[in-house]
């Protein structure tokens, strides 16, 4: 979820807590620290890479998904975004924020849906 491509840099989620730690030593800041928090679904982690070379650790992304605010972006030694990761970040979390609103009406949509069948039995017994 969130994955996305842009002017040869992608972001993807972390897959798991063993990926954040070395992460976390590879970039020389605290993100596999928050391994447990990941692991547990109370933050998103996502790791910002160029495409040319999607193994190699770039920065990493803290994402608080229940308002889809950056929480924390840093790189090497918690270095700070340069202009061009502000400007991809900027971009990304304008899309992210399009597809969870789209995702959220979803959820309602069938929500609503779910209700109306339910009062439908409800009435017709």
């Amino acid at each position: 979820r969130f994955a996305w491509e842009k002017n040869g840099l992608f972001i993807r989620p972390a897959r798991t807590a063993d990926e954040l730690r070395n992460e976390g030593k590879l970039l020389l800041h605290c993100v596999g620290t928050y391994a447990k928090q990941y692991s547990d679904g109370k933050t998103a982690l996502f790791f910002i890479r160029r495409t040319e070379e999607p193994e190699i650790p770039y920065y990493t992304l803290e994402l608080r998904e229940r308002d889809m605010t950056v929480v924390q972006n840093h790189g090497d030694h918690n270095r700070p975004q340069t202009p061009e990761i502000k400007e991809f970040e900027r971009k990304w979390l304008a899309w992210a924020k399009k597809q969870e609103a789209a995702r959220r009406a979803e959820e309602k949509k069938a929500r609503l849906a779910d209700d109306c069948k339910k009062n439908e039995k409800e009435h017709a017994a």
